[in-house]
């Protein structure tokens, strides 16, 4: 006599919903990141200093001149007419001046067990100049890695826990 023991395996799947909430939480985890002062490289170091006391000056002031021609106060200067800069600290870089490159950052077409994050390609000029700076951007530090695996890890175990309350089937004969 022999006994067989049929179990059905668990289907492992994070789903599109699921995939989504992962995706806004890895944005939510990058631009957080960024307005620390910290990149996303396998480390999570701090960004590099700004090479332009100028641009800092500028960037305090919110990209507006200091004076117009006629000693009154300036405005903005010409690449940043009719935009809202919202950012002026100057304390170390976060790659926030008018906030658009963060809000650019999205997914498209998430499936199951994945997703992918983008910026949009109006940006890669950006994102390329602080790679240059040796501070990436893109990806997920380590940290973040760690954030998102254990969000996986637990609808992961919610299947299992499902799975394992399954009745098993036992034949002896």
């Amino acid at each position: 006599m022999a006994a067989t023991t049929k179990i059905k395996a668990p289907k492992l799947e994070v789903s599109i919903v699921d995939m989504v909430k992962i995706a806004e939480k890895e944005k939510q985890l990058m631009e957080d990141d960024a307005l620390a002062g910290r990149t996303q490289n396998k480390s999570g170091s701090n960004t590099s200093p700004y090479k332009s006391e100028s641009y800092k000056k500028y960037k305090r002031n919110h990209m507006n001149r200091f004076t117009d021609r006629t000693g009154k106060k300036g405005n903005k200067i010409a690449a940043y007419e009719g935009q809202d800069v919202r950012y002026s600290q100057t304390g170390f870089k976060d790659y926030h001046l008018t906030g658009k490159l963060y809000v650019g950052l999205g997914y498209q077409n998430p499936k199951i067990n994945e997703v992918t994050l983008s910026f949009l390609p109006k940006d890669k000029g950006k994102i390329l100049g602080a790679r240059a700076a040796k501070d990436e951007l893109v990806g997920l530090n380590n940290k973040n890695v760690n954030i998102i695996k254990d969000m996986i890890v637990k609808k992961y175990n919610k299947e299992l826990t499902k799975w394992a309350k399954d009745d098993l089937i036992l034949t002896v004969g």
